[in-house]
């Protein structure tokens, strides 16, 4: 039994890995517009302004809470729709610290405690990723670096299961 419960243990982190790989590799992907294999600083704020577009549904050009919560939700409501799984009992509860997550991302990144992002305030919350990734700091991510970049959020992420 004990085996059966270790090897179950290791088939859903192996998931969660490679799941959590396909979600990089696909937005590096995204990023990646002239499709070299590299994302650049310029292909990098492109997409950063993409996803603000999408995220401003009511075109003030500002992104409220209300407005990143709606695209969590939907994405979420994709994610079950994909994977076939149900709002199970504990649905609520993490939903909620979900949603208490993001409400901490987004009042993180609202540097002027307006309770709005601007795009400048969006745009700086990829800086960091994209600057820890060039390991050269030549303002390219080449594939090395995307595959560095890619190990070290696995790693992060089994550290934290284990």
């Amino acid at each position: 039994m004990m085996k059966f419960v270790f090897a179950a243990s290791a088939a859903l982190a192996a998931l969660a890995s490679a799941t959590a790989l396909a979600d990089d590799a696909q937005q590096l992907s995204a990023m990646d517009t002239d499709k070299n294999g590299s994302v650049s600083r310029d292909e990098m704020t492109a997409y950063a302004s993409s996803v603000f577009t999408k995220l401003d549904t009511n075109g003030d050009e500002t992104v409220s809470f209300e407005e990143m919560k709606a695209d969590a939700e939907a994405d979420r409501k994709q994610l079950r729709e994909q994977t076939g799984r149900r709002r199970g009992p504990r649905a609520e509860q993490l939903k909620a610290r979900m949603d208490d997550t993001l409400k901490s991302s987004f009042d993180s990144l609202d540097k002027d405690d307006n309770g709005s992002l601007s795009l400048k305030e969006h745009l700086a919350a990829y800086e960091p990723s994209f600057n820890k990734a060039d390991a050269n700091k030549d303002d390219i991510v080449d594939a090395d670096e995307m595959r560095a970049m890619v190990t070290e959020r696995l790693d992060a992420r089994r550290g934290r299961r284990q």
